[in-house]
């Protein structure tokens, strides 16, 4: 038995026909992209048909943001070449290849609670996040996510059905990142990924945690490529990032002050960019925290009470205890950390993404002290890191690809080597 991939079909085209009538009448020219710049595309058609039906306000600020960037556009060179996709059509196949060969049915437990929230479908589905009175967990919760996957697997409640929107989402989420990733990097850093034990279990389950990190990717990606075409895909990868977890947010926000900060011989085209990328993720997250407040719903779980900080040696240490586990992670912590404290004699490029890897993590650690009394008994249960780990790791992986990569001398186009 395997996933029904097929049933996502009728949402895709849907979404890339919305996708590219955007594109050309904003004219963001996502033929640059090549043949992944369908997934672009796609992404941006999906996103606002679900902001739509979370609230219509919402894909009313997503629209007005897109016309800003419009009116923001800088002018790209001329004539310049599409990237070439055919590595990157490689590693999409083969993924989809692997999150396709299990058992279309719940493996883990999580996974019963977030698909319970797709067999309910799109409108049921907001009906309930925005009821106080519903019976839904986890309460407050974006839904962002969930919408998408019942959007590709066609409203269906079968299981199998849920189970193929799950990994069609996740599948989609992978091609924006390779579609932002230089075409020489992505054969290497989908090598470094899959020899991290704990990405075969996110990549076949229905967790959201290796698509937050596949999103956050393309954001540090799509915005290190200082193209237009690029930064549109990460100002629609934060919307996605935020509307999904809460905690998305706060990858879009530490990934975008780490490309200005990296930035300093184009720190106006950086701040601009990164506004863009930013506000999409606030046009997200505040816009559904709004609709809570307004519905009276409470989101105990991800409130802000400043809980973890009595708790901070004890939730270092369990984050510490999480990176070490071997057995989860090999040796990619490690690796990883090395590749960050070499980045400075690698190139600017290795030194970008080793800050906003720094940036990343450190967010991640100043969100879970000024959490709440939830948040803390999950982190300290165990039940956190390694899921907060698994949002790093994507762009981790490319800072190990892209520092090991200049080590030995390779040079991409449009860096001078030193």
């Amino acid at each position: 038995m395997i996933v029904p991939l097929w049933v996502s079909i009728p949402a895709l085209l849907g979404a890339a026909a919305l996708g590219w009538a955007i594109d050309r009448a904003l004219r963001w020219e996502l033929d640059r992209a090549g043949a992944l710049g369908w997934a672009i595309r796609i992404a941006t058609g999906a996103s606002l048909v679900l902001a739509a039906i979370v609230h219509p306000l919402i894909a009313l600020a997503l629209g007005a943001l897109v016309l800003v960037e419009r009116r923001w556009a800088r002018a790209d060179a001329p004539g310049a070449p599409a990237e070439p996709a055919r590595a990157g059509l490689v590693v999409l196949g083969a993924a989809a290849a692997i999150v396709a060969s299990r058992a279309p049915v719940p493996l883990y437990w999580d996974e019963h609670v977030w698909l319970a929230k797709v067999r309910m479908g799109a409108l049921a589905l907001r009906q309930a996040a925005l009821d106080p009175a519903a019976d839904l967990i986890p309460r407050g919760y974006p839904i962002v996510g969930s919408l998408a996957e019942i959007a590709f697997a066609m409203g269906r409640d079968d299981v199998p059905s849920m189970i193929a929107g799950a990994a069609t989402l996740l599948l989609l989420c992978l091609a924006l990142a390779l579609s932002t990733m230089r075409a020489d990097r992505r054969v290497a850093w989908a090598l470094a990924i899959v020899l991290v034990p704990l990405v075969w279990v996110h990549a076949r389950s229905a967790y959201l945690d290796l698509p937050i990190g596949l999103l956050a990717l393309a954001i540090a990606a799509g915005l290190a490529r200082a193209e237009r075409w690029a930064t549109c895909a990460a100002m629609i990868a934060a919307f996605l990032l935020a509307g999904c977890k809460d905690e998305g947010v706060v990858h879009a926000l530490a990934i975008a002050s780490a490309h200005v900060v990296a930035s300093r011989d184009r720190r106006r085209d950086a701040a601009r960019d990164s506004a863009l990328v930013i506000a999409a993720a606030l046009v997200a997250t505040l816009g559904w925290r709004v609709l809570l407040v307004t519905h009276g719903v409470a989101n105990r779980d991800h409130a802000l009470e400043g809980a973890g900080l009595s708790q901070a040696g004890a939730l270092a240490l369990e984050l510490a205890r999480a990176m070490c586990d071997v057995r989860s992670w090999g040796l990619a912590w490690p690796i990883a950390i090395g590749a960050a404290m070499a980045s400075r004699l690698v190139s600017p490029r290795a030194s970008a993404l080793a800050i906003a890897f720094v940036a990343q993590i450190s967010a991640l650690f100043v969100a879970l002290l000024v959490g709440g009394e939830r948040l803390t008994a999950f982190a300290l249960g165990g039940t956190l890191a390694n899921r907060w780990w698994m949002q790093v790791l994507p762009l981790a992986a490319l800072l190990v690809v892209e520092t090991i990569a200049h080590r030995q001398g390779s040079v991409g186009p449009d860096e001078p080597s030193r």
